[in-house]
């Protein structure tokens, strides 16, 4: 698994030039080295194929969402799931990311059933995003919709407006 950061700097605590960078940048957050010190030490890191990238994790609520590049299969999708939600004491999503916005905004809103996703062109040049949701999961769903909505919008850079059928 392809981490932003050196291992032995992960594992030791202090930090080469080229890590106190990325950090100072603000591209690594204390939450992101906090899952990537975990997945380190209990080696799922190293079980993982090469092609998967690790990306970014944020804390949305009560629940912190893991964003990850890459093919990861379920049972080690599970796995780095319970792992952190054991260690971090919070629940925690998985979310398979891909360059395609729309693919991910329909990863992100699992378990909800998302019945379509289109682009929206509105003036100057802003971008947007309709997301259309059944009635009856909205109601179910409100405040995990909300939230990742927010955390949609953070991701990909688009504005997303929720509509319900």
């Amino acid at each position: 698994m392809k981490i932003p950061l050196c291992r032995i700097c992960l594992k030791t605590g202090t930090y080469c030039q080229k890590c106190e960078s990325t950090i100072a940048e603000g591209l690594v957050s204390p939450l992101d080295i906090k899952v990537l010190k975990i997945l380190l030490d209990s080696k799922f890191v190293e079980s993982i194929d090469k092609k998967v990238e690790y990306v970014k994790s944020i804390n949305i609520g009560k629940r912190i969402v893991v964003l990850i590049r890459g093919n990861l299969n379920m049972e080690q999708t599970d796995r780095m799931k319970n792992l952190l939600s054991r260690r971090l004491r919070s629940r925690v999503q998985i979310v398979i990311g891909s360059d395609d916005p729309e693919q991910l905004v329909r990863e992100l809103y699992k378990p909800v059933r998302v019945l379509a996703v289109g682009r929206v062109h509105l003036p100057g040049d802003m971008k947007a995003l309709r997301v259309t949701i059944a009635s009856k999961d909205y109601r179910r769903w409100r405040r995990k919709i909300e939230d990742m909505t927010e955390l949609a919008s953070r991701l990909t850079g688009y504005y997303i407006y929720v509509s319900r059928i």
